[in-house]
């Protein structure tokens, strides 16, 4: 729909739930991002979980996490949403990418709330210099096209898709 879109993000929520699922599940039918479900809502990107469980329910505390009761997950229905403390044994231990959250491999940060307060979210520092060394050689990349446009990028002579032998 867009920038213009004039839905409001409760009528995008109802668009994109099937509420005929077993167990009385709300299962989430929009985009999945790395596994988790996102929508827009107030020209902000957010946890489609997250932001069931504060407009149906209330203010999530900060590092606590949204878990489904059902064990379903992709299930948004506000009574099979419950918290998770971030010293429970249920809180996430690493990241989407395996990697093991330590003191010197994660980073609490702060993150805006659609309810207008801050959280705080977990993110993996090995992945975070993973992405970064990969935009640098991007942005690298890019900066030589633009400097030798049409030029042909080199290859290596030991490379295997030379054909003359």
């Amino acid at each position: 729909m867009g920038k213009h879109d004039k839905r409001s993000p409760e009528q995008k929520f109802k668009e994109q739930i099937n509420k005929n699922a077993p167990k009385g599940c709300w299962l989430w039918t929009g985009q999945l991002w790395v596994k988790v479900a996102y929508f827009r809502a107030g020209g902000k990107q957010v946890s489609v979980h997250r932001w069931s469980y504060e407009h149906f329910i209330g203010p999530i505390p900060p590092l606590y996490k949204v878990s489904q009761s059902c064990e379903i997950r992709h299930c948004v229905n506000p009574e099979h949403l419950i918290l998770v403390p971030p010293d429970s044994p249920y809180a996430p231990k690493a990241c989407s990418n395996g990697h093991i959250f330590t003191v010197n491999n994660s980073l609490e940060v702060k993150v805006k709330l659609l309810s207008g307060g801050t959280g705080h979210q977990r993110i993996c520092l090995t992945c975070r210099r993973s992405k970064q060394k990969l935009e640098a050689e991007r942005r690298k990349e890019r900066q030589c096209d633009a400097a030798y446009p049409g030029e042909k990028k080199w290859q290596d002579p030991q490379s295997n898709d030379s054909k003359a032998e």
